[in-house]
């Protein structure tokens, strides 16, 4: 549901982290934010260090670059009193925020 390329085939320090679930809209299910983290998390070893700049975005055939909140995923854990599930949801979410600034 994530892919990594080269973003331009002229400039090899640029890739692209291409966001590719149209089925949800890209939205940020744990699965999803656990996947971009990998990804951001390991970048150089990725790249083999040749990453200098990282783009995100969605499927080209996508009108939507992200949904938000997987809200049915959140809904879910608050009807079942999971406060945990939720918590560590936007934890996980906020690390997420600060990787990419």
């Amino acid at each position: 549901k994530v892919k990594l390329d080269r973003f331009d085939a002229d400039n090899s320090s640029i890739f692209c982290l291409t966001m590719n679930d149209s089925k949800t809209r890209n939205c940020l299910s744990t699965s999803m934010v656990h996947t971009l983290m990998y990804h951001i998390a390991n970048i150089s070893a990725l790249t083999a260090n040749n990453c200098r700049v990282l783009v995100l975005n969605s499927d080209a055939n996508s009108n939507t670059f992200c949904s938000g909140h997987d809200l049915k995923q959140l809904l879910a854990a608050i009807d079942a009193q999971d406060e945990q599930s939720w918590t560590q949801h936007f934890e996980l979410c906020s690390h997420l925020l600060l990787a990419i600034r």
